[in-house]
C-alpha cells in the first residue's frame, strides 16, 4: 500500500486496482457454455394468493455473459446453417445432470427451406433453447436465442456431443451463441442477427463451406479446457479423472408443463 501512495496513486485509484488484480488471480479456464447462468433473480409468488388457474409457482430470471461468437467462429463451430420456419413449440421440460443440477428447455420445431452448411437427415429438426415452465418454476434467460412460431430465421447451430450439466440424449440442435445466431431477413437482402450483427448474402455464400465441420468441436473444446486447467493446477487429477468420467453422462428429462396437471 505504502508502494502505490509513493506512485502518487489516490484510494480509489488503489482500489480498483486490488480489484482488478483479485479478479486475475481468480481466473481459469471456462467449459464452452452456451447457458448465461451467472445471475439469478427469483420471484416468488404465493400460490395460496392465486386461484388453481394463475398458479404457477416461482419465476427465475438468469441472466449473464456469454462468450462473443466472432463471423469466423459462427462459420467453424457450427454444424447446420439453415433458413426456415419455426414451428408451434413443445412444451417446456425440467432436465436434471448427474449432479442433480435442474433446468428448463423449450424445444421447436424448425421447418428448412434453405441449408447453407451442414446436412440435416430431414426437412425439420428440433431446435433447443433454454428456459420455460416446468417442474412449477418458470426460467427466463438474457441474453437467448428468442425464437417466435410461425416466424423466418437463418440459425446457426451445433450438437454438444457430450453429456455434462444440461445435455440429455437425443437428435436435437442448440443455436450457437444463444442470440448471435439467430438471424432475420434485413431490408437490403442480407441478414441481422438478434445480437445486432448484419450478415451479407454474399458472404453467407462465400463462407458457408469455408471450414470443415466438426461434430465433436464442442467435446473435444471441453476436454482440451480441463487438460489446461489440470496443467496450471486449477483442478486436480481427481478431479480431471472424475469430468472425464462423467463426459459420457446424460442428463435426463425429469418433468414436463403436462406433468403438473
Amino acid at each position: 500500500m505504502k508502494l502505490f501512495r509513493k506512485l502518487g496513486m489516490s484510494a480509489a485509484a488503489i482500489a480498483l486496482l486490488l480489484v482488478l488484480l483479485l479478479l486475475c488471480a481468480c481466473g481459469k479456464t471456462e467449459t464452452p457454455q452456451e447457458q448465461p447462468k451467472q445471475e439469478q433473480q427469483t420471484s416468488a409468488s404465493s400460490d395460496a394468493e392465486k386461484t388453481p388457474d394463475e398458479a404457477e409457482g416461482e419465476t427465475v430470471y438468469i441472466s449473464g455473459l456469454v462468450e462473443t461468437k466472432t463471423e469466423d467462429d459462427l462459420f467453424a463451430q457450427s454444424v447446420l446453417v439453415a433458413f426456415g420456419t419455426v414451428g408451434e413449440s413443445s412444451e417446456a421440460f425440467q432436465v436434471r445432470s448427474a449432479s442433480g443440477m435442474t433446468a428448463n428447455y423449450t424445444d421447436y420445431t424448425f421447418t428448412i427451406e434453405k441449408t447453407y452448411r451442414g446436412e440435416a437427415q430431414s426437412g425439420t429438426v428440433t431446435v433447443r433453447v433454454e428456459g420455460g415452465t416446468a417442474g412449477g418454476r418458470t426460467e427466463i434467460y438474457s441474453p437467448t436465442a428468442d425464437l417466435e412460431d410461425g416466424k423466418e430465421y437463418l440459425l446457426f447451430l451445433y450438437q454438444p456431443n457430450f453429456g455434462g450439466d444440461c445435455y440429455t440424449r437425443g437428435n436435437y440442435y442448440c443455436v450457437l451463441g444463444l442470440h448471435q445466431g439467430v438471424f432475420t431477413e434485413a431490408e437490403d437482402g442480407g441478414f441481422i442477427s438478434q445480437a445486432g450483427t448484419a450478415l451479407s448474402m454474399r458472404t453467407l455464400l462465400d463462407r458457408a463451406e469455408e471450414f470443415p465441420i466438426d461434430a465433436q468441436y464442442f467435446r473435444n473444446q471441453f476436454i482440451e479446457n480441463q487438460r489446461r486447467n489440470l496443467e496450471t493446477g486449477f483442478i486436480t487429477q481427481k478431479e480431471y479423472d472424475d469430468l472425464m468420467s462423467t463426459l459420457d453422462v446424460y442428463a435426463e428429462v425429469v418433468q414436463t408443463d403436462a406433468d403438473r396437471d
